[in-house]
C-alpha cells in the first residue's frame, strides 16, 4: 500500500472559534416542525420530507458559513452553499430554512441545512486508528469504534463530499476534497469550520 498526502478532510464546526469571538453569530433555538434529525446525511434525500416552515434563531453580528443549529444539522451560509453546489451539486442537497437574527426575520435563502446524498465503503481497515485493536472486518458496531479514517483512494477520488458507510451502517462526519476545501478558502467562507486530514492509500 502506498500512502499519499491528504487528499481528503473531514469537515468540523469549530465552536472554540466562534466562541472566542463575542460578536459572531451564534445558534439560539430552532423551530424544526417535528422533523427527525436522524434523517439528515445518512445518504438519502430529504427534499420531499422538509418542512418548509423550518426556522432558526441566531444571534451576534459578525457573519458564519458553517453552524450546528442541534444535531445533525449543519447549517451553510449563502456564500458557502453557492461553493458547495457549484462543485458537488449531484453529491447534495441544500435544505433551505427560515432564519431570524436577533429577533429580526432576515432574507430567504441566506441559510442552508446540509444533507449529503452520497456515501462509500472507502474504509481503509489496516490504516484506520480503532479504539480497541484488530477490530474484525465483520464487526457490526465496527463504524462506532473509529478514532482516526483512513481511505482507500480508489473509490473517492473523483468525489467532492461524501459519508462514510462502513459495513452498511453510516458513519457520522462529512468528508470533502482538497479542491472543495481550498475553494472554500479561496472565496473566504469557511468562518465556523475546521479541517482535519485524512489518511488515504492506494491498495496494490
Amino acid at each position: 500500500m502506498k500512502k499519499l498526502q491528504s487528499q481528503f478532510y473531514e469537515l468540523i464546526f469549530d465552536g472554540y472559534a466562534i466562541e472566542d469571538n463575542p460578536l459572531s453569530i451564534y445558534y439560539e433555538r430552532r423551530d424544526d416542525q417535528g422533523f427527525d434529525n436522524r434523517l439528515i446525511n445518512r445518504g438519502n434525500s430529504l427534499i420531499n420530507l422538509w418542512p418548509q416552515d423550518f426556522t432558526i434563531h441566531l444571534r451576534g453580528y459578525q457573519p458564519v458559513d458553517y453552524l450546528m443549529c442541534g444535531p445533525g444539522y449543519e447549517v451553510l451560509s449563502k456564500s458557502a452553499a453557492d461553493i458547495f453546489h457549484s462543485i458537488a451539486k449531484d453529491s447534495i442537497e441544500l435544505l433551505p430554512v427560515n432564519t431570524v437574527i436577533n429577533d429580526q426575520p432576515v432574507e430567504p435563502n441566506s441559510f442552508f441545512v446540509l444533507n449529503v446524498l452520497k456515501s462509500f465503503e472507502a474504509l481503509n481497515w489496516e490504516e484506520t486508528v480503532w479504539s480497541s485493536p484488530k477490530v474484525p472486518y465483520d464487526d457490526p458496531s465496527a463504524h462506532g469504534r473509529i478514532i482516526k479514517p483512513a481511505f482507500n483512494i480508489q473509490l473517492i477520488q473523483e468525489e467532492a463530499i461524501f459519508l462514510l458507510s462502513v459495513q452498511k451502517k453510516i458513519k457520522s462526519g462529512i468528508y470533502i476534497s482538497r479542491y472543495l476545501k481550498e475553494s472554500l478558502a479561496e472565496r473566504n467562507s469557511t468562518i465556523g469550520m475546521a479541517f482535519t486530514p485524512i489518511k488515504v492509500v492506494i491498495q496494490a
